[in-house]
C-alpha cells in the first residue's frame, strides 16, 4: 500500500528549501508529486554553472565577472525545428546573441508549428538537441550564457 502525503506540507517555505537541498544533494533535477484530490506540484532545479572572479593587480582594480548559464526549454512536445520554416526569419546557433522573446527554434507536431522563445538574454553557448529530434515539454534545448559585470 502506497501512502501519498497531502500537498499541504509543501506550503511551508522551510520545507520547500529542505526538499530543494535534498534534490541538489542527490543530483535530482525534477520532482513531481500529485495527491488523491488531483492537485499537483512540480519542482525543477536550474543549475547555475559557474561564477568566475578575476583580479587585476597591475591596475589595482578588481573586476568580478559572474557568468550564469541558463536553459531555454521546450514549451511543447514534438519534433524540434532549428532551421527556420518561414521565409524572412533567421535560424539561431552557437555564438549567436539572443534577447528575451526572440524566436530561437520551433516545435512541429503535424501541421502545428509552435515557436520557442528565448526566456533569457545572452549568448547561445550550446545547442542541446538536434534538428528533427523529438522533445518533450520542459526539455532543455539551448544553453545560454548570461553575463553581468561589476567593478
Amino acid at each position: 500500500m502506497t501512502i501519498i502525503p497531502p500537498l499541504d506540507w509543501l506550503q511551508d517555505v522551510d520545507r520547500i528549501e529542505k526538499v530543494v537541498s535534498l534534490l541538489r544533494a542527490s543530483g535530482v533535477e525534477e520532482l513531481e508529486q500529485s495527491d488523491l484530490e488531483g492537485r499537483r506540484i512540480f519542482l525543477r532545479l536550474r543549475q547555475q554553472d559557474e561564477v568566475a572572479t578575476s583580479l587585476n593587480l597591475n591596475n589595482q582594480s578588481v573586476d568580478h565577472t559572474h557568468t550564469l548559464r541558463e536553459a531555454i526549454s521546450a514549451p511543447y512536445f514534438g519534433a524540434l525545428v532549428l532551421a527556420s520554416p518561414y521565409e524572412g526569419t533567421r535560424s539561431w546557433g552557437e555564438g549567436d546573441t539572443v534577447d528575451i522573446g526572440d524566436v530561437v527554434a520551433w516545435i512541429a507536431q503535424g501541421n502545428l508549428v509552435i515557436p520557442v522563445r528565448a526566456t533569457v538574454s545572452g549568448i547561445i553557448v550550446c545547442v542541446l538537441k538536434e534538428e528533427g529530434e523529438l522533445v518533450g515539454y520542459g526539455d532543455d534545448l539551448f544553453e545560454v550564457e548570461r553575463r553581468s559585470a561589476t567593478a
